[in-house]
């Protein structure tokens, strides 16, 4: 120890540095020196951010610029504390896994798992990285994946109310929101296994393709372009070059909705397919309207004087049309015309109308679980004003704000799996059939 301490602070900080925390815990009790470099802020904070990615005490911003509650701001007691405070947690983590593999236990324990939210989620990945017994392993799994989606689900609350009032307002819609942001977070609540390992990289990943797609784009129009020009070009590296279109093949695969498959497939549906052009475009400074129509999905340049109104069909390799075209499309459906059916949709009610087929595609290939699980996003979603500002007008009445968006608790897979069983029991079945006889006797 002596010649440690004839070594200036300075070169004894970084050698600290370089040691783990139980190895800066046994140094510290050695000298009253080495306690002070030991318990300095800086060093803790440096171990905390190494140990744990994950936290609750991130702002709602920095969710949105990391693309997952990542370990960035300072925590409320200091880094030092909170690094004992989360050791103890971890400790709890295990065993609460432990807890879950039980039927007597399992409600008391994921109630607890979900109050401690991202802050359990390095844990249960730490005990998947180490040998556990494979009862375990599997429920650490299960804790990851309800985890991520309620870290989602709270985000997607938030985006929602952000776009609702942006929309509500006067001025520009596409200055501060993006039409992919919601896309970005249904993509994250289908994050297979290995990717809930880093649930933060799906997000950025799909953000710099499409920024790659912009930058070829921008390369391939002149100084000053007209809108229909950039249109016209993306269409040709989208359709032409890349080779992208729509499934018709597997219309009702639930991954056409997702922007990562479509980007890596090459095949989508007209709601994504819009989504993705609309939002390669916006980055060229090209904003296009969301069409929303009965049975399809459609983009439009903006009203101008310069240009007339063309509609874009991302879903047949960006053929251009006019708005003859659009009275062509709703009259095959048997839909009388109406000039409102080609008015710009907001961004909000396509987010919701992409988890909405989700959930018309599960029911048709009849996967309960799955509908359930997403329906669970359309409930938290809402996609209505009215849901959200009736809320607030609440939260007036009784003179409180609310800082946090509520719902109701995500479910555990296994009671997932226990009501779809339920549901399929033959006596249950007998018994709802029953019921129905009964309705239909009455007079």
């Amino acid at each position: 120890m002596l010649p440690l301490l004839f070594l200036p602070d300075e070169v004894l900080n970084l050698l600290v540095a370089s040691l783990d925390a139980p190895d800066v815990v046994a140094l510290a009790g050695t000298c009253v020196r080495m306690k002070r470099i030991c318990c300095e802020e800086d060093l803790w904070a440096s171990l905390h951010r190494a140990r744990w990615r994950y936290a609750e005490f991130q702002d709602t911003a920095q969710r949105r610029r990391g693309g997952a509650i990542c370990n960035v701001n300072t925590p409320p007691m200091g880094w030092r504390a909170d690094f004992v405070r989360r050791h103890g947690i971890d400790r709890r983590v295990r065993s609460l896994l432990k807890m879950l593999t039980t039927s007597s236990t399992r409600e008391l324990a994921w109630r607890e798992v979900q109050a401690l939210g991202m802050e359990a989620y390095d844990a249960t990945i730490a005990a998947i990285r180490t040998p556990v017994p494979e009862p375990d392993l599997g429920e650490a799994w299960k804790v990851l994946r309800v985890l991520n989606q309620a870290a989602v689900r709270r985000e997607w609350v938030e985006l929602h109310q952000r776009a609702e009032e942006i929309e509500s307002s006067p001025g520009s819609l596409f200055d501060e929101i993006g039409v992919e942001e919601g896309p970005l977070l249904l993509l994250r609540w289908y994050l297979e296994a290995e990717q809930l390992l880093v649930p933060e990289i799906a997000a950025p990943a799909v953000c710099t393709q499409l920024d790659d797609l912009a930058k070829r784009l921008s390369q391939r129009l002149p100084p000053r372009f007209r809108p229909s020009e950039a249109v016209v070009q993306l269409s040709s590296v989208l359709f032409e070059e890349e080779g992208f279109r729509g499934n018709s093949d597997d219309y009702y695969d639930t991954r056409n909705s997702l922007l990562d498959h479509v980007l890596a497939s090459k095949k989508g549906i007209p709601i994504s397919l819009s989504v993705l052009f609309a939002a390669v475009c916006a980055r060229v400074g090209v904003h296009l309207d969301m069409i929303g129509m009965p049975g399809h999905f459609l983009l439009a340049l903006k009203p101008s004087d310069a240009e007339s109104r063309i509609f874009v069909d991302p879903f047949h390799g960006g053929r251009l049309l006019s708005l003859e075209h659009c009275e062509r499309i709703v009259a095959s459906y048997g839909i009388s015309w109406d000039e409102n059916l080609v008015s710009p949709v907001p961004f909000s009610h396509v987010w919701m109308r992409m988890v909405r087929n989700i959930l018309k595609c599960c029911e048709y290939v009849n996967d309960r679980a799955q509908a359930r699980s997403i329906r669970q996003l359309v409930s938290a979603g809402g996609g209505s004003q009215h849901h959200h500002h009736q809320q607030r007008a609440n939260q007036h009445q009784h003179g409180r704000a609310q800082a946090e968006p509520t719902f109701g608790p995500l479910l555990y897979p296994s009671d997932l799996e226990m009501e779809e069983s339920v549901l399929e029991s033959p006596l249950l079945q007998q018994m709802l059939q029953s019921l129905l006889r009964m309705q239909q006797t009455q007079p």
